[in-house]
Parts: C-alpha cells; structure tokens; sequence
C-alpha cells in the first residue's frame, strides 16, 4: 500500500469537545503538524480539516504524528473519488490475508450509500472474491473507508498520545532538578502547554523536544512574564503552593513515575 499513499487521516479527540473553542485548537493542532512535518523533512501538499478529521495531502505515511500531541490516532490512506466501482476496486486491493471486516463511516451524509451499506457490499464482493471470511471482533485484515468530500481507504490505524496541541493552554515554566522533572514537563505538554525551563541541575532535556512540536523550549533563569505556573516535581509533604509568586503545579502526584517513564522514554 505504500506506493499509493495520497494521505494521511488524522482523528483527535479531546479536541472534539471543545465546543464554540474547537476551531481554535484545530487550527493550533494543525501549526503543530505543519511544525513536525517541516522539522522531519516530509513533503506534503496541503493540509485541511473536514468534520471531525484532518487530512494530509502527503505520499509519507507520517509516523512521527505520534510524538503530536492532539492526535488520538492517524492513518495512511488513499484518496479517491466518491465513486462505488474505485472504492470497491481500492478494498480488494487493500485485502492482504485472512478473516477481515469493513469498517465504514459515512461523514458526508450526501453520498448515496450509508456506512451499513458500504459495509455490507463490499464486505460481501471481498469475501466472494478472495474467499475471506468475515471477522467483526478480531480481523486479520481490517478495511476502513471514510466518506468526506472524496473516499479515502486504509488498513493501518496507528494510535497517537492524545491529549491536547501543545500552546493551545500557554506557558508554564518546567524546574528541571531530575528526570521526574523531564515526566512532568511532558505531561503539562500533554495538557496543552508550551514549556521553559530553568535548570537547577545539568540534565539533558532533548526529549522534551520530541513531543514540542509547535513550540520552542527556551532555557531561561526566572519565569518569563507570560508564564502562568512553575511546574515542579515534590513529595507531598513538601510541596509549595507558590514559586517566584506563581501557582505550583506537580502532575506526577498520585501517579506512578515508573510507569510513565517506561511509556515516554521508551516510545
């Protein structure tokens, strides 16, 4: 399927939330995107957004959207016209082995066949022609089509972090005094923020880069005007409640570092 890759599908969920503010983090989500593809050197088109999705205009399957934070999951797909003869010509070609099922979603109400239809006929001209049985709950091979202003058709969903586009919530300046330190800059980035750090030891904090797409991580000595919180990493006990007349903020309280450490520092 690689060589025919037009684009890329990409799903947020938060985002979905946000009501009358929704546009507002899209469009942050998408200078993010923009920023991670540019900064990798992958080639793209254009990049819109249509209903709930945005889409990449890209032949790279874009598998650093999973350092994004924002996204929930993505997908290298083909793009064709909305058009029942190519997009059944697509999923036999997208078939590769064994059990499958079809997964549809109708977004552009205006096209003619709904999400059950789809489904079922070409679930149905799949299992004639290539002789494959259907799998609803685990499929060797699963078929996604999402009808928008063209149909686009893939078998690979790769899930992303989540969360919120990193700038969508500010500024807030990182302590870095530990690794912990490093785990809690990328959990703020999580909930949206952009960081700065001020170091109280020599720690290399390159991995924050990783998941700051969209913004740059300065090093400075006190917190800038606009920053909004610290974000410091304490025992419970000894945790303040203002730093340089900022409110403190330790997302690592009640959760266990170890565990996050293995799923940041290792991905």
């Amino acid at each position: 399927m690689e060589e025919e890759i037009n684009s890329v599908i990409i799903r947020y969920g938060e985002i979905g939330t946000k009501g009358k503010n929704r546009s507002y983090f899209e469009k942050r989500l998408i200078k993010n995107i923009k920023d991670c593809l540019i900064k990798n050197n992958i080639n793209f088109n254009k990049i819109q957004r249509y209903s709930g999705r945005i889409i990449i205009f890209t032949n790279n399957k874009c598998l650093l959207l999973k350092y994004v934070f924002g996204i929930t999951s993505f997908s290298p797909a083909i793009k064709v016209e909305l058009d029942l003869e190519k997009i059944k010509e697509i999923a036999l070609r997208l078939y590769k082995k064994g059990t499958f099922r079809i997964s549809a979603k109708r977004l552009n109400k205006k096209f003619n066949y709904s999400s059950e239809q789809l489904n079922k006929d070409i679930g149905e001209l799949i299992r004639k022609v290539k002789k494959a049985k259907v799998n609803l709950n685990n499929p060797e091979s699963n078929i996604g089509i999402e009808i928008m202003d063209y149909a686009y058709l893939f078998n690979t969903r790769y899930e992303a972090l989540g969360g919120l586009p990193v700038n969508s919530e500010g500024l807030v300046t990182l302590i870095l005094d530990s690794e912990n330190a490093l785990l809690a800059g990328i959990l703020m980035m999580k909930r949206g923020c952009s960081l700065e750090i001020i170091k109280e030891k020599e720690i290399n904090h390159k991995i924050l880069e990783k998941y700051s797409y969209g913004s740059k991580i300065n090093i400075v000595n006190k917190p800038s005007e606009e920053s909004k919180a610290i974000v410091k990493v304490e025992d419970l006990k000894n945790l303040k409640s203002k730093l340089y007349n900022l409110p403190v903020f330790n997302p690592l309280i009640g959760n266990e570092k170890s565990l996050y450490k293995e799923l940041w520092f290792s991905s």
